[in-house]
């Protein structure tokens, strides 16, 4: 909710979306807080379990099989990387972007809704690190200052 160009900043980054996309879900465990995005809010399916959580139930509720997940504390989204994320994703789960020595970005990536069994799984097992999935899912990795 930190005011970004005068409005929070969560409102900054699905008004940078809305063009591009065709549906934006909400992430979040009060729906009532992010009504005035006028867009759809997901809790998580479970409580407390942390980021997996997050993207397998906005996932889950999606109604696309190719899926763009920002977090919400990203202001300025790069449209054109986000692009050409989904460009190369043919043939993957996940698009994940990496900067520097091995500094992923899961929260920032393309994810397909193939991924839906395997993060169930590692939500069951209690294994809440989103990078297991690269153990279970197919991954393209790209340099987050690829242009």
């Amino acid at each position: 909710m930190l005011p970004v160009k005068g409005v929070p900043m969560i409102g900054h980054i699905v008004s940078q979306l809305e063009s591009h996309f065709s549906e934006i879900i909400i992430g979040a465990g009060d729906i009532e807080k992010y009504s005035f995005l006028n867009h759809k809010v997901i809790p998580d399916e479970l409580q407390g379990r942390g980021p997996l959580m997050g993207i397998y139930s906005c996932l889950l509720s999606s109604g696309n099989d190719l899926n763009f997940v920002t977090a919400c504390d990203i202001p300025d989204i790069r449209i054109d990387f986000v692009r050409k994320m989904l460009d190369i994703s043919a043939g993957t789960d996940i698009v994940m972007p990496v900067s520097g020595e091995n500094k992923y970005e899961p929260l920032h990536a393309v994810y397909r809704k193939t991924i839906i069994p395997a993060a169930r799984k590692l939500l069951e097992e209690n294994k809440l690190k989103i990078l297991r999935l690269f153990e279970m899912v197919k991954v393209k990795f790209i340099r987050f200052d690829d242009r």
